[in-house]
């Protein structure tokens, strides 16, 4: 099966894989589509289209919009045809999907961080609870600083086996930071 072309365009699409993730995007115009775990849903979730309208052009894109920012939009002085609501309605696609992207990336980053702080992965399930960017966001700035420490900790120990041959046996959260990095600038060569 190949992919159909762009809905704003026409081009052809260019599936990007991303860490774990694939997608297809439109380069000349950016419009992006999935974050899938193969490239198959990649090209299953481009190719889905929306069914042609029982409403009118206008009413679906009201519809998306309260979908997309939970609101009622303010519509009563705009008289578009339906070409121009087809395209409204296409770009509250893309803004969902950027917002999709950009939970992605967070979450990403978070479990990165979290398996640095812990020295195991994160056992969670997808997004769980955290459906939006703030609520990973809190987590991340609450695991960071393990992270940083551990890091600094790691930093000490391959330091200090270089120069000693062996590292001291402290636990790598009997310092802070700042003084993990403290002793590792005290490490000097024999």
């Amino acid at each position: 099966m190949t992919p159909l072309p762009c809905p704003w365009c026409g081009q052809p699409p260019s599936l990007r894989e991303s860490w774990w993730t694939f997608g297809y995007e439109c380069i000349p115009c950016g419009v992006r589509r999935g974050d899938e775990s193969t490239p198959e849903d990649a090209l299953r979730v481009w190719n889905t289209r929306t069914p042609p309208p029982t409403k009118s052009a206008q009413e679906l894109y009201v519809q998306r919009y309260r979908e997309v920012y939970g609101t009622q939009p303010d519509i009563t002085e705009q008289t578009h045809d339906d070409a121009t609501w087809d395209r409204m309605r296409l770009h509250l696609d893309k803004v969902e999907d950027d917002r999709e992207s950009e939970l992605a990336r967070v979450y990403r980053e978070f479990t990165s961080l979290y398996q640095e702080a812990t020295g195991h992965p994160w056992q969670g399930v997808g997004y769980g609870t955290h459906q939006n960017v703030s609520s990973w966001q809190d987590l991340i700035n609450n695991v960071r600083p393990k992270a940083e420490q551990r890091r600094a900790y790691k930093a000490f120990i391959t330091r200090a086996k270089e120069i000693n041959g062996a590292a001291p046996p402290w636990p790598w959260d009997s310092k802070s930071t700042l003084e993990w990095i403290a002793e590792t600038n005290l490490l000097v060569q024999p």
